[in-house]
């Protein structure tokens, strides 16, 4: 085989090699877990991708009540919670997914120990994209903030308000993990923060269905609304809710009123 000819097909085979290598790279889906834990609650709170990335989210229910997970455009998350709620009677069958053109993507309603997964492609526009459970009762607390840069960045913890005020006070140094993603402790019963009232709980509590929702209005004053029957079940002075056994992954106790 003469030279020229030879170097014809090295170089025909490199440019070959460059060129699937380059669609590889190209193509390759990044994974993101996200689980649904107890006290209505995401693990992961928040991430950053890149513009354009292409992602496949995994989304696990550990708890033991069902959630969804819908990503709205930035600024929405709330009025899509609110969208959710106007559903009423229709919610279950559609999945507490309103349509609106706030929701981005959505994982249908997951029940306690099933999987569901997504893959889309992250928005080119940069910002901050909010995910939420959008079921009756937990939009106001269970949401975290899919951040969309090039440079990887993200806010500090304690001052992101995009994410839980009581998750602001997580420490990433004790679980290990890097600035891109922020994730809670799983072993974790007991409140890792001081909650500061008004707040509320979606709970299992004796005297009301399974529907129920406590509420501390005061640090002296609290009630427990039953969203299933739509009635003010009872009411209550002095201590909270004692939630650790609940929050242990106990699917047949109920929280314990302290006052």
């Amino acid at each position: 085989m003469r030279p020229s000819i030879k170097l014809f097909f090295l170089l025909s085979a490199f440019l070959s090699f460059t060129v699937v290598y380059a669609q590889s790279t190209t193509d390759s889906i990044r994974n993101i877990k996200i689980d649904a834990l107890v006290g209505l609650q995401f693990d992961l709170i928040r991430f950053v991708v890149k513009p354009g990335e292409k992602l496949n989210l995994v989304f696990n229910n550990s708890d033991d009540m069902s959630h969804n997970l819908l990503i709205t455009k930035p600024g929405s998350r709330l009025e899509v919670v609110n969208e959710a709620l106007k559903l009423g009677e229709r919610g279950p069958e559609l999945n507490y997914i309103p349509n609106s053109p706030n929701v981005l993507w959505a994982i249908p309603i997951v029940n306690p120990n099933q999987k569901r997964s997504l893959s889309f492609i992250a928005p080119k526009q940069e910002g901050v994209y909010p995910y939420v459970c959008t079921i009756p009762g937990h939009g106001m607390v269970m949401f975290g903030a899919m951040y969309v840069n090039s440079n990887g960045m993200l806010p500090d913890l304690k001052n992101d308000t995009n994410i839980p005020v009581n998750r602001r006070n997580d420490d990433a140094s004790i679980l290990g993990i890097s600035h891109s993603q922020h994730r809670s402790v799983k072993t974790k019963p007991l409140h890792p923060y001081v909650p500061v009232p008004p707040y509320f709980y979606r709970v299992f509590i004796d005297g009301a269905s399974p529907a129920a929702i406590a509420v501390s209005l005061t640090s002296d004053l609290s009630y427990c609304w039953d969203a299933g029957t739509s009635k003010l079940r009872f009411a209550w002075t002095g201590g909270f809710l004692d939630n650790s056994e609940l929050w242990k992954g106990k699917g047949d106790v109920s929280a314990k009123v302290v006052g």
